[in-house]
């Protein structure tokens, strides 16, 4: 306390009003009294020990439990629940087996046609028999998700590759060989200004030149007409052979006369009668 500017009175000093703060502990605020102050917990801080405890955690906790561990809240997840790998504070549904009991919830609505709205963890679908849902593990490898090999696993799956490849985001397989050639061009620094440039190869000098590459195609041409006419005049000759004048000493050449029916019995009957006058 003090004295009153007319010193009639006693007046209490706030001593949270000073800009030495004795409050300065996490979580701690000051608060004023009668003759004197004390240290409190701010909303969402708990005492434990004289300490002030962060408590807000608490209210964030989904599917969970809060429990006080070594002197800080966490939420604890329930049975058939995991923390969440992308929020610590949430608590995913969770099947350490092939088949797990679904998490329903209950719906007059639904009850009543005879429905219900149940929910399964990542990788796993319900499966509904006499009015009884299990979530049942989904076997990813039967859908191809890997290059090589595919393991299944409780809610997920695991790619490898065969010996020589690399995995690569997860699911592709790669020769090893790529990541080398990559992995020396990445590490190859440039040579330093003391060391002297690797010399160039010589060119060999080409002996094909322009004009030799024209009178080789001109001398082609010529040949393919040369052939062509060549060609045409061995078929105007053979077109000319009379068949009449080929002869030989052994072979007898019969020509053939087309005889119908009416002069094949003319002849006949004249043979005939020039017999029987002869007797």
């Amino acid at each position: 306390f003090e004295p009153s500017l007319d010193g009639t009175r006693c007046v209490d000093v706030d001593e949270c009003a000073e800009e030495e703060d004795s409050c300065t502990e996490e979580g701690e605020e000051c608060k004023n009294t009668d003759g004197g102050y004390e240290c409190t917990c701010m909303e969402g801080f708990e005492e434990e020990d004289g300490a002030c405890v962060n408590a807000s955690i608490c209210l964030l906790c989904e599917h969970s439990n809060c429990s006080r561990v070594s002197g800080e809240f966490r939420c604890v997840c329930r049975d058939g629940y995991r923390v969440s790998p992308r929020d610590p504070t949430r608590c995913d549904q969770h099947c350490p087996e092939r088949v797990c009991r679904a998490v329903c919830h209950r719906d007059p609505d639904l009850e009543e046609r005879d429905m219900q709205q149940c929910t399964c963890p990542d990788g796993y679908i319900v499966d509904l028999v006499n009015r009884t849902a299990d979530c049942v593990d989904i076997d990813e490898c039967e859908q191809q998700m890997c290059d090589h090999l595919c393991e299944n696993t409780f809610g997920s799956y695991r790619c490898a590759c065969h010996p020589g490849f690399r995995l690569e985001r997860g699911d592709r397989c790669v020769p090893l060989e790529e990541k080398g050639e990559e992995g020396e061009e990445e590490n190859r620094l440039p040579p330093s200004p003391n060391e002297s440039p690797e010399p160039l190869r010589p060119v060999l000098p080409s002996y094909i030149k322009a004009g030799s590459v024209l009178g080789i195609t001109v001398f082609l041409v010529l040949c393919a007409a040369g052939l062509g006419c060549l060609v045409r005049t061995m078929m105007r000759r053979c077109g000319r052979l009379d068949l009449t004048s080929i002869r030989h000493p052994d072979l007898d050449i019969f020509y053939l006369q087309q005889v119908t029916t009416e002069t094949y019995k003319r002849l006949s009957f004249d043979k005939q009668s020039k017999s029987d006058m002869r007797l």
